[in-house]
Protein backbone atom coordinates (compact mmCIF):
# COMPACT_ATOMS: atom_id res chain seq x y z
CA UNK A 1 0.00 0.00 0.00
CA UNK A 2 1.07 3.57 -0.72
CA UNK A 3 -0.73 6.85 0.98
CA UNK A 4 1.08 8.10 -2.65
CA UNK A 5 -0.29 6.14 -4.65
CA UNK A 6 -3.09 6.49 -3.79
CA UNK A 7 -3.71 9.71 -5.29
CA UNK A 8 -1.16 8.80 -8.02
CA UNK A 9 -3.43 6.99 -10.01
CA UNK A 10 -6.43 9.08 -10.18
CA UNK A 11 -5.16 11.80 -13.11
CA UNK A 12 -4.50 9.54 -15.95
CA UNK A 13 -7.01 7.69 -17.87
CA UNK A 14 -4.68 6.42 -20.93
CA UNK A 15 -5.49 4.26 -23.34
CA UNK A 16 -4.40 0.40 -23.32
CA UNK A 17 -1.72 0.32 -26.16
CA UNK A 18 -0.90 4.13 -25.21
CA UNK A 19 3.17 4.14 -24.88
CA UNK A 20 2.54 6.44 -21.99
CA UNK A 21 0.46 4.37 -19.95
CA UNK A 22 1.78 4.66 -16.54
CA UNK A 23 4.35 2.01 -15.31
CA UNK A 24 3.74 0.04 -18.37
CA UNK A 25 5.73 1.88 -20.59
CA UNK A 26 7.09 -1.65 -21.92
CA UNK A 27 4.14 -2.59 -23.49
CA UNK A 28 4.54 -0.81 -26.36
CA UNK A 29 7.96 -2.57 -26.81
CA UNK A 30 6.28 -6.09 -26.12
CA UNK A 31 3.36 -5.93 -28.12
CA UNK A 32 6.17 -4.72 -31.52
CA UNK A 33 8.02 -7.80 -29.92
CA UNK A 34 4.62 -10.13 -30.48
CA UNK A 35 4.62 -11.66 -33.48
CA UNK A 36 8.16 -12.08 -34.10
CA UNK A 37 9.43 -15.56 -34.48
CA UNK A 38 7.73 -18.39 -32.69
CA UNK A 39 10.78 -21.08 -32.63
CA UNK A 40 12.88 -19.01 -30.93
CA UNK A 41 12.12 -19.53 -27.59
CA UNK A 42 14.15 -22.30 -26.38
CA UNK A 43 17.44 -24.07 -27.09
CA UNK A 44 15.97 -26.77 -29.26
CA UNK A 45 12.28 -27.64 -30.83
CA UNK A 46 13.40 -30.88 -30.43
CA UNK A 47 15.03 -31.30 -27.07
CA UNK A 48 13.87 -34.22 -24.78
CA UNK A 49 13.82 -33.90 -21.30
CA UNK A 50 13.38 -36.64 -18.48
CA UNK A 51 9.92 -36.01 -16.49
CA UNK A 52 10.28 -36.17 -13.00
CA UNK A 53 9.52 -39.87 -11.66
CA UNK A 54 6.15 -41.22 -11.23
CA UNK A 55 4.55 -43.75 -9.38
CA UNK A 56 3.72 -47.51 -10.74
CA UNK A 57 -0.13 -46.57 -10.53
CA UNK A 58 -0.08 -43.47 -12.29
CA UNK A 59 -3.02 -43.48 -14.41
CA UNK A 60 -2.71 -42.66 -18.68
CA UNK A 61 -1.84 -39.09 -19.50
CA UNK A 62 -4.14 -36.80 -19.64
CA UNK A 63 -4.65 -34.95 -22.78
CA UNK A 64 -5.40 -31.09 -22.96
CA UNK A 65 -4.31 -28.25 -25.77
CA UNK A 66 -3.06 -26.12 -23.23
CA UNK A 67 -2.02 -26.26 -19.65
CA UNK A 68 -1.29 -23.00 -17.19
CA UNK A 69 0.66 -23.47 -14.48
CA UNK A 70 -0.30 -21.00 -11.55
CA UNK A 71 -3.42 -18.74 -10.92
CA UNK A 72 -2.16 -15.57 -10.05
CA UNK A 73 -3.41 -12.48 -12.07
CA UNK A 74 -1.09 -13.66 -14.93
CA UNK A 75 -2.30 -17.55 -15.24
CA UNK A 76 -6.01 -16.36 -14.57
CA UNK A 77 -6.09 -13.80 -17.07
CA UNK A 78 -4.38 -16.45 -19.72
CA UNK A 79 -6.61 -18.64 -18.99
CA UNK A 80 -9.27 -15.87 -19.59
CA UNK A 81 -8.73 -15.19 -22.66
CA UNK A 82 -7.85 -19.08 -23.75
CA UNK A 83 -11.24 -19.96 -22.48
CA UNK A 84 -12.46 -21.28 -25.70
CA UNK A 85 -9.28 -23.74 -26.16
CA UNK A 86 -9.18 -27.39 -24.35
CA UNK A 87 -7.35 -25.81 -21.43
CA UNK A 88 -5.91 -26.40 -17.74
CA UNK A 89 -4.79 -24.39 -15.13
CA UNK A 90 -2.76 -25.78 -12.30
CA UNK A 91 -2.57 -23.88 -8.90
CA UNK A 92 -0.21 -25.27 -5.75
CA UNK A 93 -2.02 -23.51 -3.41
CA UNK A 94 -5.42 -23.27 -1.67
CA UNK A 95 -7.00 -20.51 -3.06
CA UNK A 96 -7.07 -18.77 -7.12
CA UNK A 97 -5.73 -15.11 -7.18
CA UNK A 98 -1.76 -15.85 -6.44
CA UNK A 99 -1.01 -12.30 -3.57
CA UNK A 100 -4.81 -11.25 -4.10
CA UNK A 101 -6.09 -13.20 -0.73
CA UNK A 102 -9.27 -12.32 1.63
CA UNK A 103 -10.85 -12.86 4.90
CA UNK A 104 -13.85 -11.57 6.83
CA UNK A 105 -14.86 -10.28 10.46
CA UNK A 106 -17.71 -8.33 11.51
CA UNK A 107 -19.59 -7.99 8.76
CA UNK A 108 -16.23 -6.73 6.65
CA UNK A 109 -14.36 -8.35 3.80
CA UNK A 110 -10.63 -7.43 4.33
CA UNK A 111 -7.01 -7.87 1.93
CA UNK A 112 -4.87 -10.40 3.31
CA UNK A 113 -2.76 -8.74 -0.02
CA UNK A 114 -3.39 -5.71 -2.56
CA UNK A 115 -6.65 -3.92 -1.13
CA UNK A 116 -6.76 -1.74 -5.02
CA UNK A 117 -6.12 -1.36 -8.28
CA UNK A 118 -5.97 1.56 -10.29
CA UNK A 119 -8.39 2.94 -12.97
CA UNK A 120 -9.26 0.10 -14.59
CA UNK A 121 -8.43 -0.65 -18.36
CA UNK A 122 -6.45 -3.33 -20.79
CA UNK A 123 -7.43 -6.80 -19.92
CA UNK A 124 -8.46 -6.07 -16.58
CA UNK A 125 -11.08 -3.74 -17.89
CA UNK A 126 -12.47 -5.77 -20.11
CA UNK A 127 -12.72 -8.98 -17.90
CA UNK A 128 -14.69 -6.48 -15.32
CA UNK A 129 -16.84 -5.66 -18.07
CA UNK A 130 -17.61 -8.77 -19.55
CA UNK A 131 -17.91 -10.45 -15.88
CA UNK A 132 -20.22 -7.49 -15.38
CA UNK A 133 -18.56 -6.92 -12.37
CA UNK A 134 -18.75 -3.59 -10.44
CA UNK A 135 -15.54 -1.97 -9.20
CA UNK A 136 -15.85 0.88 -6.58
CA UNK A 137 -13.54 4.02 -6.24
CA UNK A 138 -12.26 4.07 -3.04
CA UNK A 139 -13.98 7.52 -1.53
CA UNK A 140 -11.88 10.65 -0.44
CA UNK A 141 -9.49 11.29 1.90
CA UNK A 142 -7.98 8.37 0.65
CA UNK A 143 -4.80 9.21 1.81
CA UNK A 144 -3.01 10.66 4.94
CA UNK A 145 0.51 10.54 6.64
CA UNK A 146 1.72 10.22 10.08
CA UNK A 147 5.07 12.13 10.71
CA UNK A 148 6.81 13.51 13.49
CA UNK A 149 3.52 13.34 16.18
CA UNK A 150 0.99 14.90 12.99
CA UNK A 151 -1.34 14.08 10.83
CA UNK A 152 -1.15 15.21 7.07
CA UNK A 153 -3.93 14.45 4.87
CA UNK A 154 -4.25 14.49 0.86
CA UNK A 155 -1.27 15.99 -1.45
CA UNK A 156 -2.17 19.42 0.04
CA UNK A 157 -1.01 18.57 3.50
CA UNK A 158 1.83 17.16 2.53
CA UNK A 159 3.40 19.44 0.56
CA UNK A 160 3.32 21.55 3.50
CA UNK A 161 5.57 19.18 4.91
CA UNK A 162 8.13 18.78 2.80
CA UNK A 163 8.04 22.79 2.66
CA UNK A 164 8.29 23.15 6.82
CA UNK A 165 11.37 20.77 6.84
CA UNK A 166 12.95 22.15 3.61
CA UNK A 167 11.57 25.63 1.85
CA UNK A 168 9.17 26.47 -0.75
CA UNK A 169 11.59 26.52 -3.51
CA UNK A 170 13.41 23.30 -2.64
CA UNK A 171 9.60 21.83 -2.87
CA UNK A 172 9.36 23.39 -6.18
CA UNK A 173 12.80 22.25 -7.83
CA UNK A 174 11.44 18.77 -6.76
CA UNK A 175 8.46 18.85 -8.48
CA UNK A 176 9.58 20.48 -11.72
CA UNK A 177 12.42 17.74 -12.35
CA UNK A 178 10.39 14.56 -11.30
CA UNK A 179 7.42 16.04 -13.75
CA UNK A 180 10.11 16.54 -16.19
CA UNK A 181 11.06 13.04 -16.06
CA UNK A 182 7.77 11.36 -15.82
CA UNK A 183 7.05 13.15 -18.90
CA UNK A 184 10.14 11.63 -21.18
CA UNK A 185 9.30 8.34 -19.22
CA UNK A 186 5.84 8.85 -20.74
CA UNK A 187 6.29 9.53 -24.22
CA UNK A 188 9.33 7.01 -25.03
CA UNK A 189 9.42 3.05 -25.06
CA UNK A 190 12.48 1.14 -23.42
CA UNK A 191 14.02 0.41 -27.16
CA UNK A 192 13.90 4.12 -27.78
CA UNK A 193 15.16 5.65 -24.51
CA UNK A 194 16.61 9.21 -24.76
CA UNK A 195 20.38 9.48 -22.55
CA UNK A 196 18.94 10.84 -19.46
CA UNK A 197 16.35 7.91 -18.64
CA UNK A 198 18.98 5.04 -19.45
CA UNK A 199 21.53 6.62 -16.80
CA UNK A 200 18.59 6.83 -14.92
CA UNK A 201 18.12 2.70 -15.41
CA UNK A 202 21.61 2.26 -14.40
CA UNK A 203 21.64 3.66 -10.81
CA UNK A 204 19.32 3.30 -7.69
CA UNK A 205 16.59 5.91 -6.74
CA UNK A 206 18.79 6.73 -3.87
CA UNK A 207 21.83 7.97 -5.49
CA UNK A 208 19.28 10.07 -7.79
CA UNK A 209 18.61 11.52 -4.71
CA UNK A 210 22.20 12.18 -3.00
CA UNK A 211 22.72 13.39 -6.93
CA UNK A 212 20.20 16.19 -7.23
CA UNK A 213 20.86 17.33 -3.68
CA UNK A 214 17.42 17.23 -1.96
CA UNK A 215 16.69 17.63 1.13
CA UNK A 216 16.79 14.39 3.34
CA UNK A 217 12.81 14.81 4.08
CA UNK A 218 12.50 13.70 0.28
CA UNK A 219 14.46 10.55 0.66
CA UNK A 220 12.89 9.55 4.26
CA UNK A 221 9.10 10.20 3.03
CA UNK A 222 9.69 8.37 -0.43
CA UNK A 223 12.20 5.30 0.45
CA UNK A 224 8.79 4.55 3.01
CA UNK A 225 6.78 4.84 -0.23
CA UNK A 226 9.15 3.02 -2.09
CA UNK A 227 8.93 0.18 0.98
CA UNK A 228 5.60 0.04 0.32
CA UNK A 229 4.45 -0.13 -3.41
CA UNK A 230 8.04 -2.22 -4.26
CA UNK A 231 8.86 -3.93 -0.92
CA UNK A 232 12.25 -2.26 -1.71
CA UNK A 233 13.99 0.30 0.11
CA UNK A 234 15.41 3.34 -2.70
CA UNK A 235 18.90 1.87 -2.22
CA UNK A 236 17.26 -1.47 -3.58
CA UNK A 237 15.50 -0.06 -6.71
CA UNK A 238 16.55 1.50 -9.95
CA UNK A 239 15.73 5.32 -10.36
CA UNK A 240 14.05 4.85 -13.84
CA UNK A 241 11.38 2.56 -11.93
CA UNK A 242 10.37 4.89 -9.27
CA UNK A 243 10.50 8.29 -10.47
CA UNK A 244 7.55 8.39 -12.92
CA UNK A 245 5.70 6.84 -9.32
CA UNK A 246 6.37 10.55 -8.00
CA UNK A 247 6.33 12.45 -11.20
CA UNK A 248 2.44 10.71 -11.81
CA UNK A 249 1.19 12.96 -8.61
CA UNK A 250 2.42 15.96 -10.36
CA UNK A 251 1.71 15.12 -13.65
CA UNK A 252 -2.01 17.59 -13.95
CA UNK A 253 -0.09 21.01 -13.47
CA UNK A 254 -0.43 23.16 -16.00
CA UNK A 255 3.08 24.19 -16.68
CA UNK A 256 6.39 24.08 -14.59
CA UNK A 257 6.68 27.89 -13.76
CA UNK A 258 2.06 27.93 -12.45
CA UNK A 259 2.38 27.73 -8.64
CA UNK A 260 -1.27 27.41 -8.17
CA UNK A 261 -1.47 24.29 -10.23
CA UNK A 262 -0.21 21.57 -7.73
CA UNK A 263 -2.74 23.42 -4.71
CA UNK A 264 -5.88 23.49 -7.19
CA UNK A 265 -4.97 19.73 -8.16
CA UNK A 266 -5.23 18.90 -4.05
CA UNK A 267 -8.64 20.64 -4.21
CA UNK A 268 -10.37 19.09 -6.33
CA UNK A 269 -8.80 15.98 -4.46
CA UNK A 270 -10.14 17.07 -1.22
CA UNK A 271 -13.61 17.71 -2.88
CA UNK A 272 -13.81 14.08 -3.32
CA UNK A 273 -13.94 14.28 -7.11
CA UNK A 274 -12.26 10.49 -6.88
CA UNK A 275 -9.13 9.10 -5.77
CA UNK A 276 -8.42 6.63 -9.29
CA UNK A 277 -7.63 3.79 -6.84
CA UNK A 278 -10.40 0.81 -6.85
CA UNK A 279 -11.79 -1.91 -5.30
CA UNK A 280 -14.71 -4.47 -5.32
CA UNK A 281 -17.48 -4.48 -2.51
CA UNK A 282 -16.35 -7.31 -1.54
CA UNK A 283 -12.68 -6.68 -1.85
CA UNK A 284 -10.30 -7.17 -4.79
CA UNK A 285 -11.14 -11.00 -4.73
CA UNK A 286 -14.19 -10.52 -6.42
CA UNK A 287 -12.04 -10.45 -9.76
CA UNK A 288 -9.86 -13.91 -9.82
CA UNK A 289 -13.31 -15.63 -8.27
CA UNK A 290 -15.30 -13.90 -10.94
CA UNK A 291 -12.19 -15.90 -13.33
CA UNK A 292 -12.48 -19.01 -12.04
CA UNK A 293 -16.53 -19.00 -12.38
CA UNK A 294 -15.98 -18.28 -16.02
CA UNK A 295 -13.63 -20.85 -16.38
CA UNK A 296 -15.89 -23.33 -14.79
CA UNK A 297 -14.42 -27.06 -14.21
CA UNK A 298 -11.20 -25.62 -16.39
CA UNK A 299 -9.34 -25.13 -13.30
CA UNK A 300 -7.93 -27.07 -10.47
CA UNK A 301 -6.35 -26.52 -6.60
CA UNK A 302 -3.82 -27.82 -5.02
CA UNK A 303 -1.71 -29.06 -7.84
CA UNK A 304 1.77 -28.86 -7.58
CA UNK A 305 3.44 -29.04 -10.81
CA UNK A 306 6.94 -30.83 -10.47
CA UNK A 307 8.20 -30.96 -14.11
CA UNK A 308 7.75 -29.62 -17.28
CA UNK A 309 9.25 -31.55 -20.10
CA UNK A 310 8.99 -31.81 -24.23
CA UNK A 311 8.51 -35.32 -26.05
CA UNK A 312 7.23 -35.75 -29.26
CA UNK A 313 6.43 -32.30 -29.63
CA UNK A 314 4.10 -32.47 -26.66
CA UNK A 315 4.43 -31.28 -23.36
CA UNK A 316 4.35 -33.52 -20.03
CA UNK A 317 3.19 -31.60 -17.18
CA UNK A 318 3.76 -33.56 -14.36
CA UNK A 319 1.70 -33.01 -11.11
CA UNK A 320 1.38 -33.96 -7.68
CA UNK A 321 -2.47 -33.40 -6.24
CA UNK A 322 -3.30 -32.61 -2.10
CA UNK A 323 -3.94 -36.96 -2.12
CA UNK A 324 -0.32 -36.94 -3.14
CA UNK A 325 -1.39 -38.91 -6.34
CA UNK A 326 1.02 -37.94 -9.22
CA UNK A 327 -0.50 -37.47 -12.92
CA UNK A 328 0.60 -36.38 -16.26
CA UNK A 329 -1.14 -34.28 -18.54
CA UNK A 330 0.13 -33.77 -22.26
CA UNK A 331 -0.95 -30.64 -24.26
CA UNK A 332 0.31 -29.03 -27.48
CA UNK A 333 1.49 -25.71 -24.89
CA UNK A 334 2.01 -24.50 -21.98
CA UNK A 335 2.09 -21.15 -20.02
CA UNK A 336 3.67 -20.67 -16.89
CA UNK A 337 2.83 -18.01 -14.88
CA UNK A 338 4.37 -18.79 -11.35
CA UNK A 339 7.38 -16.66 -10.01
CA UNK A 340 10.39 -16.50 -11.76
CA UNK A 341 12.47 -19.25 -9.17
CA UNK A 342 10.07 -21.62 -9.45
CA UNK A 343 9.47 -21.58 -13.47
CA UNK A 344 12.99 -22.01 -13.19
CA UNK A 345 12.91 -25.34 -11.30
CA UNK A 346 9.85 -27.15 -13.13
CA UNK A 347 10.88 -25.96 -16.13
CA UNK A 348 14.31 -25.37 -16.50
CA UNK A 349 15.25 -27.84 -18.98
CA UNK A 350 13.23 -26.26 -21.61
CA UNK A 351 15.00 -23.09 -21.27
CA UNK A 352 17.82 -21.39 -23.24
CA UNK A 353 20.93 -20.22 -21.19
CA UNK A 354 19.77 -16.83 -21.53
CA UNK A 355 16.73 -17.47 -20.35
CA UNK A 356 18.03 -19.15 -17.12
CA UNK A 357 20.48 -16.54 -16.26
CA UNK A 358 17.84 -13.88 -16.46
CA UNK A 359 15.50 -15.37 -14.44
CA UNK A 360 18.05 -16.84 -12.07
CA UNK A 361 19.02 -13.02 -11.35
CA UNK A 362 15.52 -12.28 -10.52
CA UNK A 363 15.50 -11.00 -6.80
CA UNK A 364 11.45 -10.94 -5.20
CA UNK A 365 10.45 -9.08 -1.72
CA UNK A 366 8.17 -10.23 0.67
CA UNK A 367 5.42 -8.41 2.95
CA UNK A 368 3.34 -9.36 5.77
CA UNK A 369 -0.26 -7.74 6.19
CA UNK A 370 -1.36 -8.33 9.57
CA UNK A 371 -4.99 -7.73 9.99
CA UNK A 372 -6.32 -6.86 13.58
CA UNK A 373 -10.25 -6.94 14.58
CA UNK A 374 -11.39 -4.23 16.30
CA UNK A 375 -14.03 -3.82 18.73
CA UNK A 376 -14.58 0.01 17.99
CA UNK A 377 -12.14 2.01 15.38
CA UNK A 378 -9.02 2.98 16.25
CA UNK A 379 -8.45 5.24 12.95
CA UNK A 380 -11.62 5.90 10.31
CA UNK A 381 -10.19 9.71 9.24
CA UNK A 382 -8.74 7.99 5.12
CA UNK A 383 -8.50 5.23 3.90
CA UNK A 384 -5.03 4.20 3.96
CA UNK A 385 -2.62 5.98 6.34
CA UNK A 386 1.50 6.13 5.47
CA UNK A 387 4.50 6.49 8.43
CA UNK A 388 7.44 7.29 8.42
CA UNK A 389 10.44 4.85 8.43
CA UNK A 390 10.85 4.51 12.08
CA UNK A 391 7.81 2.13 12.17
CA UNK A 392 7.72 -1.89 11.32
CA UNK A 393 4.99 -1.34 8.64
CA UNK A 394 4.72 1.38 6.17
CA UNK A 395 1.20 1.97 6.27
CA UNK A 396 -2.26 1.21 7.95
CA UNK A 397 -5.70 1.24 6.05
CA UNK A 398 -9.27 1.18 7.18
CA UNK A 399 -10.38 -1.54 5.31
CA UNK A 400 -13.92 -0.78 6.00
CA UNK A 401 -13.91 2.45 4.43
CA UNK A 402 -15.29 1.55 0.95
CA UNK A 403 -17.55 -0.99 2.25
CA UNK A 404 -19.09 1.59 4.65
CA UNK A 405 -18.98 4.25 2.19
CA UNK A 406 -21.36 1.85 -0.02
CA UNK A 407 -23.64 0.64 2.71
CA UNK A 408 -24.62 3.02 5.19
CA UNK A 409 -26.10 0.19 7.50
CA UNK A 410 -22.31 -0.89 8.17
CA UNK A 411 -21.44 2.15 9.71
CA UNK A 412 -23.70 1.49 12.77
CA UNK A 413 -21.50 -1.92 13.45
CA UNK A 414 -19.03 -0.65 15.95
CA UNK A 415 -16.44 -3.36 14.77
CA UNK A 416 -13.48 -2.44 12.77
CA UNK A 417 -10.39 -4.17 10.63
CA UNK A 418 -7.36 -2.43 10.55
CA UNK A 419 -4.96 -3.77 8.23
CA UNK A 420 -0.94 -3.02 8.71
CA UNK A 421 1.33 -3.76 5.74
CA UNK A 422 4.79 -4.58 6.26
CA UNK A 423 7.86 -5.04 3.88
CA UNK A 424 9.72 -7.51 5.14
CA UNK A 425 12.61 -8.12 2.78
CA UNK A 426 13.51 -4.13 3.23
CA UNK A 427 14.72 -1.60 5.88
CA UNK A 428 15.31 -3.35 8.94
CA UNK A 429 12.09 -5.83 8.67
CA UNK A 430 14.24 -8.71 7.77
CA UNK A 431 14.68 -10.25 11.08
CA UNK A 432 10.66 -10.48 11.17
CA UNK A 433 11.32 -13.68 9.46
CA UNK A 434 11.95 -14.99 12.30
CA UNK A 435 9.31 -13.84 14.51
CA UNK A 436 5.99 -16.03 15.30
CA UNK A 437 2.41 -14.57 14.50
CA UNK A 438 2.21 -13.70 17.93
CA UNK A 439 5.37 -12.24 18.18
CA UNK A 440 4.27 -9.76 15.10
CA UNK A 441 1.35 -8.61 16.27
CA UNK A 442 2.84 -7.43 19.19
CA UNK A 443 5.55 -5.47 17.55
CA UNK A 444 2.75 -4.00 15.20
CA UNK A 445 0.19 -3.34 18.40
CA UNK A 446 3.48 -1.41 20.03
CA UNK A 447 3.96 0.50 16.86
CA UNK A 448 0.48 1.30 16.51
CA UNK A 449 0.32 2.83 20.00
CA UNK A 450 2.88 5.45 19.44
CA UNK A 451 0.22 6.59 17.03
CA UNK A 452 -3.13 6.09 18.78
CA UNK A 453 -2.19 5.09 22.42
CA UNK A 454 -5.30 3.50 23.11
CA UNK A 455 -5.04 0.93 20.37
CA UNK A 456 -4.63 -2.21 21.93
CA UNK A 457 -7.54 -2.20 24.13
CA UNK A 458 -9.63 -2.19 20.98
CA UNK A 459 -8.05 -5.45 19.37
CA UNK A 460 -9.98 -8.78 20.07
CA UNK A 461 -8.39 -10.95 17.29
CA UNK A 462 -5.69 -10.60 14.34
CA UNK A 463 -4.80 -12.70 10.77
CA UNK A 464 -1.48 -12.98 9.87
CA UNK A 465 -0.76 -13.59 6.19
CA UNK A 466 2.93 -13.85 5.03
CA UNK A 467 3.71 -13.91 1.38
CA UNK A 468 7.34 -14.75 0.55
CA UNK A 469 7.62 -14.05 -3.26
CA UNK A 470 5.10 -10.82 -3.37
CA UNK A 471 6.88 -8.66 -6.19
CA UNK A 472 10.03 -8.44 -8.22
CA UNK A 473 12.55 -6.36 -7.13
CA UNK A 474 13.07 -3.17 -9.57
CA UNK A 475 16.80 -3.45 -9.45
CA UNK A 476 19.14 -1.29 -11.95
CA UNK A 477 18.83 -3.27 -15.24
CA UNK A 478 15.43 -4.39 -14.85
CA UNK A 479 13.85 -3.30 -17.60
CA UNK A 480 17.03 -4.39 -19.96
CA UNK A 481 16.06 -8.07 -18.27
CA UNK A 482 12.12 -7.25 -19.11
CA UNK A 483 12.43 -6.76 -22.95
CA UNK A 484 14.98 -9.24 -23.06
CA UNK A 485 12.33 -11.95 -22.22
CA UNK A 486 9.45 -11.29 -23.62
CA UNK A 487 11.70 -10.66 -27.11
CA UNK A 488 12.68 -14.25 -26.57
CA UNK A 489 9.05 -15.40 -25.33
CA UNK A 490 8.18 -17.14 -28.02
CA UNK A 491 6.57 -20.10 -29.32
CA UNK A 492 4.21 -23.04 -27.81
CA UNK A 493 6.08 -22.74 -24.16
CA UNK A 494 5.90 -19.29 -22.32
CA UNK A 495 6.41 -17.62 -19.47
CA UNK A 496 4.07 -14.99 -17.66
CA UNK A 497 4.70 -13.23 -14.35
CA UNK A 498 5.04 -9.63 -12.75
CA UNK A 499 9.07 -9.92 -13.85
CA UNK A 500 7.97 -10.06 -17.45
CA UNK A 501 6.35 -6.30 -16.89
CA UNK A 502 6.21 -4.74 -14.01
CA UNK A 503 5.23 -5.19 -9.75
CA UNK A 504 2.12 -4.45 -9.85
CA UNK A 505 -2.11 -6.74 -10.26
CA UNK A 506 -2.80 -4.95 -13.43
CA UNK A 507 0.80 -5.71 -14.68
CA UNK A 508 0.83 -9.33 -13.96
CA UNK A 509 -2.69 -9.71 -15.69
CA UNK A 510 -0.96 -7.34 -18.77
CA UNK A 511 1.28 -10.57 -18.62
CA UNK A 512 -1.17 -12.92 -19.05
CA UNK A 513 -2.70 -11.45 -21.82
CA UNK A 514 0.19 -10.86 -23.61
CA UNK A 515 1.16 -14.83 -23.42
CA UNK A 516 -2.45 -15.42 -23.89
CA UNK A 517 -2.30 -13.58 -27.34
CA UNK A 518 1.05 -15.17 -28.42
CA UNK A 519 -0.29 -18.52 -27.99
CA UNK A 520 -3.48 -17.74 -29.91
CA UNK A 521 -1.25 -16.87 -32.76
CA UNK A 522 0.97 -20.01 -32.42
CA UNK A 523 -1.68 -22.32 -32.21
CA UNK A 524 -3.95 -21.09 -34.78
CA UNK A 525 -7.96 -21.27 -34.83
CA UNK A 526 -9.48 -24.04 -32.14
CA UNK A 527 -10.56 -27.14 -34.32
CA UNK A 528 -14.18 -27.92 -34.36
CA UNK A 529 -13.80 -30.67 -31.35
CA UNK A 530 -11.80 -28.69 -29.12
CA UNK A 531 -14.08 -25.57 -29.13
CA UNK A 532 -17.20 -28.08 -28.43
CA UNK A 533 -15.35 -29.83 -25.18
CA UNK A 534 -14.67 -26.49 -24.18
CA UNK A 535 -18.08 -25.20 -23.70
CA UNK A 536 -19.07 -28.37 -22.56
Amino acid sequence: MSSFCLVSVGNRHPDFYESSCRRLFVVSTLLALLFLSATGLYASGNATTQPAQVSENLQLPERKQVVIVGAGMAGLTAAYFLKDRDIALLEKSDHYGGIIDSGSFGGYNYPKGPAYIGIPQGPVETMIVEMALEPLEIPEPSQGFYYDGRFYFGTKEMAKLFIEKSSAEEYRRFVNRVKKLSRVYGDCSYSALPGELRELEKITANDWFEREKFPPIYMEIYNSQACSVFGAGLEQISALSFIPEIGFQFESSESENDRNSVERNEENAASGKGSGAYTFRNGLSELPEAIVKKLGDKTRLECNVTNIGLKDKLYKVHYVDKGGIEHIIESEAVIIATPAPEALEIAGNLLNEEQKKSLGGIKYCGYISVALFCSAPIFDKSFDLGVGNSFVFTDIYDVSWVQRAYDKSLSELPERVICAHIPACSRDNKQLKGLSDEELVKKTVADLERIFPDAGSKIVGHDVKRINKAYPVMRPGVYETIVGLNDINQGKALLAGQYMTYPTIESAAESGYLAAIKLDAALGPPRAAEAAESKR
